[in-house]
């Protein structure tokens, strides 16, 4: 009886990136959403700093 032989551990050949193209702004499906910057944090102590005096 013929024992069967295991699979070579061959490398898969992998096939090189394609160069994307860039992508151009569409305003139908895409809207620019500009970014909205986060509000300064409230000029208040933390919990466990004590207020400044002075």
């Amino acid at each position: 009886m013929v024992q069967p032989q295991p699979p070579d551990p061959r490398p898969v050949p992998v096939p090189p990136p394609m160069p994307q193209p860039p992508r151009e702004p569409s305003p139908g499906t895409e809207p620019p959403i500009p970014p909205t910057p986060e509000p300064p944090p409230p000029n208040r102590p933390a919990p466990n700093e004590t207020p400044p005096t002075g």
